[in-house]
Order: C-alpha cells, then sequence, then structure tokens
C-alpha cells in the first residue's frame, strides 16, 4: 500500500451526522453517533447507516467492518418513537394504501 493511500486509509471519511465511518488500514469502523439517544436505529440512521455499510463493502482495502455505538451504549435498537409513528399508521391504514378492488379484480 502506498504512503498516500495509508493516509487516506487511516483518516476518517465522515465524522459529523448520525453515523461516522472510518477505515484504519484494513478494518473499516461504523459507529452509530446518536449517544444522547443511545444510537438508536431509526429514519435519522438508517441510510447514513445503510451508505456506510455499502462503502466499506465496496473497498477492496477493507477486509474487516466493526459496527460500534458511540459513548457507552452500543444501541438501544429501534426507536421507539419509530415504531410507535409506524403502529399508528398501520392503525389508520391497515393495508398500506393498498387498493383492495385492484386485488380482487386482478391485474388491469
Amino acid at each position: 500500500m502506498s504512503a498516500a493511500h495509508e493516509q487516506a486509509a487511516e483518516r476518517p471519511q465522515a465524522q459529523d451526522g448520525p453515523v461516522r465511518h472510518h477505515r484504519h488500514g484494513t478494518v473499516a469502523t461504523i459507529t452509530m453517533n446518536r449517544p444522547e439517544y443511545r444510537n438508536p436505529q431509526n429514519s435519522a440512521t438508517a441510510y447514513p447507516l445503510d451508505r456506510a455499510i455499502h462503502r466499506a463493502a465496496e473497498d477492496d482495502e477493507t477486509k474487516a467492518v466493526v459496527l460500534a455505538g458511540a459513548e457507552r451504549h452500543f444501541s438501544a435498537g429501534r426507536s421507539e418513537v419509530a415504531v410507535r409513528a409506524a403502529a399508528q399508521a398501520l392503525a389508520a391504514d391497515p393495508l398500506g394504501g393498498t387498493d383492495m378492488r385492484a386485488m380482487k379484480e386482478g391485474p388491469a
């Protein structure tokens, strides 16, 4: 590995936001970065986390990935607020916008 490649490999790639991603040598570390909420998995983290995982998977230099949580907690799991919102949306529209007439009539 060249010196420039080595420096780039050890430089943090994204520090701000709900997910941090950096690579040190051949190990990529992806950190959920919302410690004030115990690093929940919600709409704020889903896309950046997915993007960081794909970036690591597509990087030929990355041989291992560590998924971590910032500060004291790994992750509280799925955000209670997100679960509650999904439950309310399901209660309001149990079929998720599915048109039952179209299902009965079959394809057009």
